[in-house]
């Protein structure tokens, strides 16, 4: 397994608030982006985010940076629930 999922999940387990995770989002860019197909998984929540959202990928771009919403999803999505840190989270 992947040096850096390690890393990162020591990191995400212990993200509790939102600003937690939030802020693990924007010094962690990486993490969301570990799957096996190296960030389709971060592609399918930026997709669902927007259809449950009634957004347009655009509109999760503010200023050149994702809107919290997406962030905090993200955060659920692929790291919480995600294909790469699920064998990590068994141990």
């Amino acid at each position: 397994m992947n040096y850096n999922i390690y890393n990162f999940w020591n990191k995400a387990k212990n993200c509790l608030s939102d600003s937690d995770k939030i802020k693990f989002f924007d010094e962690n860019k990486e993490a969301f982006l570990l799957d096996e197909d190296t960030g389709e998984e971060f592609d399918d929540a930026l997709c669902e985010f927007c259809e449950d959202n009634n957004l347009s990928k655009d509109q999760v771009i503010k200023n050149n940076d994702w809107i919290e919403e997406f962030k905090l999803f993200a955060f659920t999505y692929c790291i919480i629930n995600g294909e790469a840190y699920k064998d990590i989270k068994k141990t």
